[in-house]
């Protein structure tokens, strides 16, 4: 696929627009918890198909920290949204 992310776009706003625009992402920021010099991380979590909402599925995306690293998130999103509830 190709970049979503425009020349000179903000990459947090980038995220921001994709989570508004999907299904059911959820945008949740947080402070670095002691491992900054790893670089900013993003852990999707996929809802499973029970009710009680067991057999979630996490991604850990890391690091997060250019144009075609948030272009990798965005298009995760955007796959978790073609699939079915």
């Amino acid at each position: 696929m190709g970049s979503v992310v425009a020349g000179g776009a903000d990459l947090l706003d980038v995220l921001r627009e994709v989570v508004r625009g999907s299904r059911g992402a959820v945008l949740v920021r947080g402070q670095c918890l002691g491992a900054c010099h790893r670089a900013p991380l993003v852990l999707l979590v996929h809802n499973g198909s029970r009710p009680d909402g067991r057999g979630r599925r996490g991604s850990l995306v890391g690091p997060v920290e250019r144009a075609e690293q948030v272009t990798e998130v965005v298009n995760l999103v955007r796959q978790a949204d073609r699939r079915p509830d």
